[in-house]
């Protein structure tokens, strides 16, 4: 099975020619750089959706945030976070869940 970087070494072979001022590193970036973006936005803590034009919308699923909420409450409750930690995932986990289960009463309404 072909990796990413793979693909990437292609298609920089195939515009090399083309774009010679543009190094196979440079080329590696503008690849990956969607992605990059999607794994930053997602580690803020409001949980939005990013869309990509060409490629999609990428949001965190309802049933991924309530087992991690169920998690959280799990782990706390066993001692193996801190209070701090705790208190931080569950403002984050309970924010999204608000939101976007007013998000859904208000698309019912309309």
């Amino acid at each position: 099975m072909k990796e990413p970087r793979d693909f990437i070494q292609q298609y920089y072979e195939s515009i090399r020619d083309k774009y010679p001022e543009l190094s196979y590193v440079q080329i590696e970036e503008v690849c990956r750089h969607p992605f990059t973006f999607v794994k930053e936005k997602m580690k803020q803590p409001n949980l939005p959706e990013v869309r990509l034009k060409y490629f999609g919308v990428f949001r965190v699923k309802m049933l991924r945030v309530k087992d991690r909420f169920a998690e959280n409450e799990k782990m706390f409750s066993l001692g193996r976070i801190t209070e701090e930690r705790y208190l931080h995932f569950k403002n984050i986990l309970t924010n999204f869940i608000e939101r976007n289960e007013s998000k859904s009463n208000n698309d019912q309404c309309d």
